[in-house]
């Protein structure tokens, strides 16, 4: 018998939870948005998301480090 492990995966996906443990979202929206696009998690993310059954969401920060530690703390925090 052979395995299908694209179907197994599938199964294994459905029935848990999935949880992405470093995503940039953070620095992806904030850098985005000082471009001036709107409304970025629902056009780039959420959709394919929601499709994916993702649960859960670890999102990380990053600020270059370049920046004086109290604008790096701002930059953070905006994220």
């Amino acid at each position: 018998m052979e395995i299908n492990f694209y179907d197994k995966a599938k199964e294994l996906h459905q029935s848990n939870v999935v949880v992405d443990c470093h995503l940039d979202l953070g620095g992806i929206v904030y850098n985005r948005s000082k471009e001036g696009e709107e409304k970025i998690l629902d056009r780039l993310f959420y959709e394919d998301m929601r499709r994916e059954g993702f649960n859960f969401i670890v999102g990380a920060i990053f600020v270059e480090t370049e920046f004086a530690i109290e604008m790096a703390l701002k930059i953070a925090l905006l994220q």
